[in-house]
């Protein structure tokens, strides 16, 4: 029989975490109006909330639906920020709960794991099957294998952005078409703000790859480019 876990309700609306939720909610979002509105009467706010959740009576608002069309056309729900701060609080007690039933290879949404976690792994569960495929060929069968033997290492594995082999890792190349597409068009617009915020968070994903060559040539086509 599973664990039971009590007092739940009461432990998200607690007003530690209350305040911690409010916190991770305002991330990135403090010039939002659902920021402002939501700080000007933040303690009010923070105490209903938490009421609403304690006594069941909490409902999800409207969401803000638009389209976003990189790398492919998706539909985005936005939540209020009333409702972002509630999401915080849920996560901040029974996400704990949930990750430890997660088997370890399970990557997405997790603190300490993620994109480039998963890919650090699969590199390095790739070398250690290339080696006990070399040891296995050269102690049972006598036989020494090229680099090109195994199609599936030579090919490299497809997975989370990039492309990885035991040795190294590469952008995907749908990706660095994407990027390069994205940096001409906001130096076309002369989209300054727009081109920074990308820029900041390629080299984030980029760093990750032995990609030195795609960067400087990308950040040499930004300086050359004639505002």
């Amino acid at each position: 029989m599973g664990k039971k876990y009590r007092n739940l309700l009461e432990k998200i609306g607690a007003e530690r975490n209350m305040r911690a939720a409010l916190q991770q909610a305002s991330r990135s979002k403090r010039q939002t109006v659902g920021f402002l509105e939501f700080k000007e009467y933040a303690e009010i706010n923070l105490a209903k909330l938490a009421d609403e959740i304690a006594s069941g009576t909490y409902r999800l608002g409207q969401t803000r639906e638009f389209y976003v069309y990189e790398p492919k056309r998706r539909l985005i729900s936005a939540l209020p920020f009333y409702d972002r701060v509630a999401q915080h609080a849920l996560v901040n007690i029974v996400g704990p709960i949930f990750d430890a039933t997660l088997l370890p290879g399970t990557y997405a949404c997790r603190k300490g794991k993620g994109t480039h976690a998963g890919v650090k792994a699969v590199q390095a569960e790739l070398h250690n099957i290339k080696k006990q495929i070399e040891d296995f060929s050269r102690e049972k069968l006598g036989l020494s294998l090229s680099r090109w033997s195994v199609s599936s290492i030579s090919r490299g594995v497809n997975f989370l952005g990039y492309r990885i082999w035991p040795t190294h890792k590469l952008l995907r190349r749908d990706s660095v078409k994407s990027a390069r597409q994205k940096v001409r068009r906001y130096l076309k617009n002369d989209e300054r703000q727009r081109l920074q915020r990308f820029v900041s968070s390629w080299n984030g994903h980029i760093k990750w790859a032995d990609a030195h060559n795609l960067r400087s040539m990308l950040n040499k086509e930004i300086e050359n480019a004639d505002y």
